[in-house]
């Protein structure tokens, strides 16, 4: 009966413009409380950890480097076993891999190509498979010893103007050829069953042949193909150590020596000179251009050298420092950070730990964000003016559409229902738009009366199509029925306890808690649903014992975003000290 009762209240409600409410402190008549929702006693939280401003160690141990024809660099490390990702800036981009033996993962790989549509490709060494992914890292298919009996710990591949794909396999010497899509078509037995580190696409006479490194002679041989011919022109490298090999249009052949550098030797197998001499640690070399580029293992780094000028420059691999704005999380405690250095969705597992980016070269500037329950991953780009929605599992683009003109203008916070609903505030123009999960537009609220809606920031909506939003120029939380009725309001200007300043992100747990960033004051503050303020954390004059009288979030007013997980953990997105605050339930 209650049950029953409640239902027409909230029907009610939905069918009046407002309800005032003399008892009410506010004006008005609180929203009603679902009886499935109890309101329960607010837990007290405490500092747990803080995820730093560096996402990762880009490399860790650099076996090969790649450059595409826009000029990204790849970089295969073999102590983590992860490929990285830059712009042609050096600056970090993404990085995928990790060690382990499923899809997608890796064990000491030692050597990539690239191959038709910029594709890479990577000899799984100590898995003894060749893996191929997209430009971007995503997976497309995997070869093993399965379907490629011969495939016996590769250590050296490279890709010819078909798209052919030739491995060298070190413990038995074998050469195989596979097609683009990766279907088996031949083998032979090259360098007398001798193990290589290095192999090329060469040239003679205008013809593509095949040029292998072989580490225990150190010599290079050179095979035609399809006969599979050894050529009479091999050469003899004297190196130390030799490890990868690579040709340019001339059919110049650099040899990489892990104690010497790197050599430079013509096709009739005279040295013309010594680059980037004695450096012990060097193992791949890539020539893309008039630049020759090689990693060195044993001093982290990846060197660009100018063919032309002697010029170089040297890559260490330092990723850039988040600048988080907001956050979201989804059912499996995937934690999304809106970035605002890198313009793109940085993401982390539930130990904190970064396991990739989302949206690069796409996003403007990325303000709110958004996770539905299909996993679809909702992004604010505050400089476009649009909404961008990407599969939050894979992160490809879906959709895009634009905000409407006039309106949009300043686009901040974004939240979607269980129905496909999905709202935007838009603190310029004081209102929340309104579009399907397609991006048809479905109109704007903007409140009314004394309860106007002025600059609204943080939006979320509950599991009963309730709507709260933050409006920052007025310092209150304002409650929405779904159908856009104002429900409730609470909140005033200032510092003391239970008031705010600038709110911006805001999130409910399970128990019916909304938790607010108030920004100015640089805390969270937590209210119940009705709006009874109940605690704040995180604030200068509420910090955490260990850590001092100083705020914990590192500079004044840094707090933005908010998201929660399964747990009841909080994270807390802090633009300047560039990172992640969590805290936990005592």
């Amino acid at each position: 009966m209650w049950f029953f009762l409640m239902i027409v209240v909230e029907v009610m409600l939905s069918a009046c413009q407002q309800r005032i409410s003399p008892s009410s402190p506010q004006g008005f008549l609180p929203a009603p409380v679902p009886p499935s929702t109890a309101l329960s006693s607010t837990p007290q939280y405490t500092f747990k950890l803080e995820i730093p401003n560096k996402l990762n160690n880009a490399f860790s141990g650099p076996q090969k480097v790649l450059v595409n024809s826009q000029g990204d660099i790849y970089v295969l490390s073999t102590g983590d076993s992860t490929i990285t990702l830059l712009n042609a800036l050096g600056q970090f981009v993404t990085q995928w891999g990790g060690y382990g033996t499923g899809a997608g993962q890796m064990e000491d790989p030692y050597d990539m190509a690239i191959g038709l549509n910029g594709n890479i490709y990577v000899a799984d060494t100590d898995n003894s498979r060749i893996e191929k992914f997209n430009p971007n890292g995503g997976l497309i298919w995997t070869v093993s010893a399965t379907t490629v009996p011969t495939l016996d710990y590769p250590t050296a591949l490279t890709v010819d103007s078909s798209g052919n794909i030739f491995i060298e396999n070190f413990d038995n010497g074998v050469v195989d050829v596979l097609t683009n899509a990766g279907n088996y078509l031949t083998s032979w037995i090259a360098a007398n069953g001798n193990g290589a580190y290095g192999i090329a696409v060469g040239y003679l006479n205008g013809q593509e042949t095949l040029d292998i490194g072989v580490w225990s002679t150190r010599a290079i041989e050179e095979y035609s193909y399809p006969q599979k011919a050894l050529l009479s022109n091999s050469i003899n490298t004297g190196a130390s150590y030799l490890t990868q090999i690579a040709t340019d249009a001339q059919d110049d052949i650099y040899v990489a020596d892990y104690y010497n550098g790197i050599s430079e030797f013509n096709s009739s197998g005279t040295k013309i000179r010594s680059l980037v001499n004695s450096i012990a640690g060097t193992w791949g070399v890539f020539q893309h251009g008039y630049d020759l580029w090689t990693t060195n293992y044993q001093a982290n780094e990846v060197i660009e050298y100018n063919l032309m000028n002697g010029s170089s420059i040297t890559f260490t691999g330092q990723v850039p420092t988040m600048a988080p704005t907001f956050l979201a999380s989804n059912i499996s405690d995937v934690l999304y950070v809106s970035d605002d250095n890198s313009d793109d969705i940085q993401e982390f597992n539930g130990q904190g730990d970064w396991i990739g980016s989302i949206g690069m070269h796409i996003i403007g500037i990325p303000m709110g964000i958004a996770v539905s329950a299909g996993d679809n991953l909702y992004v604010v780009d505050s400089e476009k003016k649009e909404i961008e929605k990407f599969n939050a599992l894979h992160g490809n683009l879906l959709l895009q559409w634009p905000l409407p003109s006039p309106n949009g203008d300043s686009p901040i916070g974004i939240a979607t229902n269980g129905h496909g609903v999905v709202y935007v505030t838009d603190a310029a123009q004081g209102q929340i738009l309104r579009f399907t999960s397609q991006g048809d537009y479905l109109g704007s609220w903007v409140g009314t009366g004394n309860f106007q809606l002025e600059q609204p920031t943080g939006i979320l909506v509950t599991a009963h199509g309730n709507i709260y939003v933050a409006d920052a120029a007025r310092n209150v939380v304002e409650e929405f029925s779904p159908s856009g009725v104002v429900l409730n309001q609470w909140g005033a200007s200032g510092t003391s306890l239970g008031e705010l300043n600038d709110p911006q992100g805001i999130v409910m747990d399970e128990r019916g808690n909304i938790f607010v960033v108030d920004h100015g004051n640089d805390r969270i503050d937590e209210f119940d649903r009705l709006g009874k303020y109940e605690a704040s954390f995180g604030g200068v004059a509420l910090a955490e014992g260990s850590l001092g009288s100083s705020s914990i979030y590192g500079y004044p007013n840094g707090i933005l975003g908010i998201a929660i997980n399964s747990l009841g953990d909080i994270f807390v997105g802090d633009h300047d000290s560039g990172s992640i605050k969590v805290f936990s339930p005592l």
